[in-house]
């Protein structure tokens, strides 16, 4: 150490902090939903408590080989998706007034956007039918509304800005 100009690093100061070699979040995530799953399907049984260990385990296994390649994968993905996925090149001028500029794309066609609600529509009604067939009514009016309040959310959150200020 007296040679050494610095002293030395020690590893468990550049190490994140971990739940059994995995990432916290993910962590209580996997474990969470493998006793949720384990209760309400099984109960509380002796097959029922070996099926959610080995589920737990296999999901922490798959979150340790993350981990052991990159220890903030998750926390990487989860920061990534508060940006956008493309930028233009260039950047409107604001103070010039309103033109037709070039780096934007053009708007879609009317094809593009009936097919893009002909899916939000199929992706808020088929699992509500789905649920009606295995369920009932109930279920299915449910799900039909978490899944409309879910669509809109993304729809309104990705809905690119109208051209007026």
């Amino acid at each position: 150490m007296d040679n050494e100009p610095y002293g030395f690093i020690d590893e468990a100061m550049l190490r994140p902090p971990q739940i059994l070699g995995c990432e916290r979040m993910p962590f209580l995530f996997v474990v969470a939903v493998a006793g949720f799953v384990t209760f309400t399907g099984f109960g509380f049984t002796l097959p029922g408590i070996f099926g959610g260990v080995m589920l737990a385990g296999a999901g922490v296994m798959v979150l340790r080989r993350i981990a052991a390649h990159d220890p903030f994968w998750f926390a990487v993905l989860w920061e990534s998706a508060r940006y956008p996925r493309h930028m233009p090149d260039v950047l409107p001028d604001r103070t010039l007034p309103d033109l037709a500029f070039v780096g934007y794309d053009d708007p879609p066609s009317p094809a593009t956007v009936l097919l893009a609600r002909i899916v939000a529509i199929a992706g808020v009604t088929l699992p509500a039918g789905a649920a009606w067939l295995l369920f009932g009514l109930v279920p299915a009016l449910c799900t039909l509304a978490v899944m409309t309040a879910a669509m809109a959310y993304i729809i309104v959150r990705y809905m690119p800005p109208s051209g007026k200020e």
